[in-house]
């Protein structure tokens, strides 16, 4: 119950796009997020929720996923896969020629983005402490939380600017 009660906590914190897309720029948006997300899907992410933030072009790209594939207890691990996932979650949207004029940021940054990732146990269960239950980025800050399974809450354990790594 917990679990479905924190995914509708971050469903609700995502704006979705509907399935009838009229824009030709969320058009083209949608069909490189959705190869994103089968992509992911082969790497053991499912899609909780995406969406897009666009009042006249598009400015911030939102997803959130989880996996029981990928777990971490520290930080320094968890730091190094997120910056990774992020580098590879920009790229096809940041290659893709057809969506230039319709950004309004080229290249997309961690600025443009807001993920969250949940890391679950076997049985679909969020991670317990002391391992890292969820990663987020919003605003280009990236949030490490853990959840404590008796008090069900979450409890940030480092706040840090996304600074991309060096090519």
């Amino acid at each position: 119950m917990r679990f479905f009660l924190s995914l509708a906590l971050i469903l609700l914190s995502f704006s979705s796009c509907s399935r009838h897309i009229d824009r030709d720029d969320l058009v083209v948006c949608e069909n490189i997020r959705h190869a994103n997300n089968e992509r992911l899907e082969h790497e053991g992410f499912y899609t909780i929720n995406a969406g897009y933030s666009y009042p006249s072009t598009i400015c911030t790209i939102k997803g959130s996923y989880g996996t029981k594939n990928h777990r971490f207890s520290t930080l320094k691990e968890a730091h190094d896969f997120f910056h990774h996932f992020v580098k590879e979650y920009l790229k096809p949207f940041n290659d893709d020629q057809y969506i230039r004029p319709y950004l309004h940021n080229y290249p997309l940054t961690a600025d443009n983005l807001e993920l969250t990732i949940l890391f679950l146990d076997s049985d679909g269960g969020i991670m317990p402490r002391p391992s890292i239950a969820s990663i987020r980025l919003i605003k280009g800050n990236v949030y490490y939380d853990i959840y404590d399974r008796s008090s069900k809450t979450y409890s940030p354990v480092r706040k840090e600017p996304f600074t991309p790594s060096p090519q």
